[in-house]
């Protein structure tokens, strides 16, 4: 489905709810509604359910941001909210993990990804069995209201969330053309040669560049199409030293034009927009 297809006026209609103010409640609720062992006791947890990624919508990442608890580093685009929670290449574990802490730095606010409270519980134990997570058992629902409750919260800021991350779709063509550190998508991009570019990345306010790993023969072609007069095309294509001013802009243009139907086919792929998949329309 194309971006402008999913843009409704209803989308309007749900983002006038207070969404911050649903999940501090929410977090109130299951904070009294369910009991269980202490996650940051190192001899009963080990961090194993803080290695998913977890999706927000942009207002709770900002709202964290705001707060100091975390930096725009720590999450990425996601394909069903607007953002998702960076899980650390080194650790695996969400950004938010803390070791000295032996859990979430968000935990103990009121900022709490609501998902993550789910987890062993879900909403359905209310024969109040005793309930067992991936290290340690003695899970309980101790107040049922308060949980039928933070259910119905939760469904508001889902169906929240994905009327924000509609929007965040919209506005995806104007991020192209921010600047980042008052340098242009384009000017970025001649900073490359042109078998180190591999896509681009959508970022917070603006695109990235995803850099090759190794040699990428990906732009060749684009090279020999927009610039069809290059002297070192197309023996010479791992000596040129940058992208050209003429194949920067030509393949932003391509780019912009053809986002509708990449999303269509591929959707936000969590921000990252790899050359070889735009190629699928070039």
């Amino acid at each position: 489905m194309k971006v402008d297809e999913l843009y409704r006026g209803e989308n309007q209609d749900i983002l006038k709810v207070d969404v911050l103010e649903i999940i501090r409640n929410y977090n109130k609720l299951m904070e009294e509604g369910i009991t269980g062992p202490n996650c940051t006791d190192p001899s009963i947890c080990h961090a194993d359910c803080c290695s998913i990624f977890i999706d927000i919508p942009k207002i709770l990442a900002k709202e964290i941001i705001s707060q100091g608890l975390g930096t725009e580093k720590d999450f990425i685009r996601g394909d069903v909210f607007s953002f998702q929670i960076r899980i650390d290449d080194k650790t695996g574990k969400c950004a938010f993990f803390d070791k000295k802490l032996n859990g979430c730095k968000l935990y103990s606010t009121d900022l709490k990804p609501p998902q993550c409270w789910i987890y062993p519980t879900n909403f359905d134990n209310f024969e109040n069995k005793n309930i067992k997570c991936k290290r340690a058992d003695g899970w309980k629902i101790i107040s049922p209201e308060k949980v039928i409750k933070a259910e119905a919260l939760l469904q508001v800021y889902s169906n929240w969330s994905q009327a924000e991350f509609v929007i965040e779709l919209k506005k995806i063509k104007h991020r192209l053309k921010f600047k980042f550190n008052e340098k242009s998508l384009k000017e970025r991009l001649q900073e490359l040669k042109p078998y180190e570019f591999a896509g681009f990345k959508d970022s917070w306010n603006y695109f990235k560049i995803l850099r090759a790993e190794g040699f990428s023969l990906q732009m060749k072609k684009y090279c020999k199409n927009f610039n069809p007069r290059c002297p070192l095309l197309p023996n010479n294509y791992f000596d040129c030293n940058n992208i050209c001013e003429v194949v920067a802009n030509n393949i932003i243009i391509f780019f912009r034009s053809i986002l509708d139907l990449y999303l269509e086919k591929f959707s936000p792929n969590n921000g990252d927009y790899p050359l070889i998949k735009i190629s699928d329309f070039f």
